[in-house]
């Protein structure tokens, strides 16, 4: 057996063809297949029944556990989320990106495409000021990161799993 090039391991990739591959299947056999890849890894089954569709209780999980809304795109999931706030937009898009297999770290011209994807104005000229202040403000994403990349913090995932829970964010900022 040949070791995989670096390429063809990075998880965002790896998301993109297993998302491929099942796309095409009903929820249950995806869930039957996705614990069989488990088990063969002697993992725990990543969720022991189907998500009902389109269920608003049964989130679905990705590979790597992550809850998401199954079949959301850009646009709804933006929608659903219901930033107020150029830094909450910025946390949701980051999420998205996260809970879509593309990556954890992010560039500005990763969130124009979110943006454009979820048809809302993308702010450039602005950008590095509104994401200094979702930064230094909001803690929102972390610093230090390499010039041009912004990884979205323990506390902006969760801040953003919590959204549209406006009230409820005071228990996420407790938890720091």
């Amino acid at each position: 057996m040949t070791k995989p090039s670096s390429r063809s391991t990075n998880p965002g990739t790896l998301s993109n063809k297993i998302y491929d591959l099942l796309h095409g299947l009903e929820p249950e056999d995806r869930a039957k297949v996705m614990n069989s890849v488990a088990h063969l890894f002697g993992d725990q089954p990543i969720s022991n029944s189907a998500p009902a569709p389109n269920s608003g209780e049964a989130a679905s999980q990705n590979v790597r556990g992550l809850s998401h809304q199954g079949g959301l795109n850009e646009q709804q999931y933006f929608v659903q989320k219901r930033p107020q706030n150029k830094g909450e937009m910025l946390a949701v898009a980051a999420r998205y990106r996260e809970e879509h297999g593309q990556g954890g770290s992010h560039t500005k011209d990763d969130f124009a495409a979110y943006f454009r994807d979820a048809r809302q104005n993308f702010d450039s000229n602005n950008f590095q000021r509104d994401m200094k202040n979702a930064q230094n403000q909001s803690h929102l994403f972390n610093k230090g990161t390499p010039k041009g990349q912004y990884q979205l913090s323990y506390y902006g995932q969760q801040y953003a799993d919590a959204l549209p829970d406006h009230a409820g964010e005071t228990t996420a900022a407790a938890c720091t």
